[in-house]
Parts: C-alpha cells; sequence; structure tokens
C-alpha cells in the first residue's frame, strides 16, 4: 500500500478589523476625556474579549466598547 501525504494550507480566518469613526484603525489616541468608541463586526466563530495593555477588560465582552 501507499499512502500519499499531502500537506495542506491552513484554513485560518483572519481577525476582523477594528474601527474607530468608521475607519478601519490599530491605534486610537486621543488628548482629552470625551468618550471613544471602537468596534468590529460580528463574525460566526469569534468571541470577543477586549484588553487593556494586554489585560482583559472585565465585562468586554461584545463588538463595541465605548470608554474615556
Amino acid at each position: 500500500y501507499q499512502l500519499p501525504v499531502v500537506d495542506c494550507k491552513k484554513n485560518t480566518t483572519p481577525p476582523p478589523p477594528i474601527t474607530y469613526n468608521g475607519q478601519s484603525t490599530t491605534v486610537v489616541e486621543r488628548c482629552d476625556n470625551s468618550a471613544v468608541t471602537i468596534a468590529t463586526p460580528a463574525q460566526p466563530g469569534f468571541e470577543f474579549q477586549w484588553q487593556l495593555n494586554g489585560t482583559d477588560i472585565a465585562g468586554a465582552t461584545s463588538t463595541t466598547l465605548s470608554v474615556k
């Protein structure tokens, strides 16, 4: 018997983009104390946990996050 081995491409979905004021972003800088809302589109199979400096924000598990 011969069993062919074939390398398959990884089927990874890219993470959803984060938006601020309707624009895709990775950084939001603010100098005042006004509220900022960032969002990401809901995607099947994804669960969300927002973080601040690498630490989970308690209860921040929706597709939007408003912060001051």
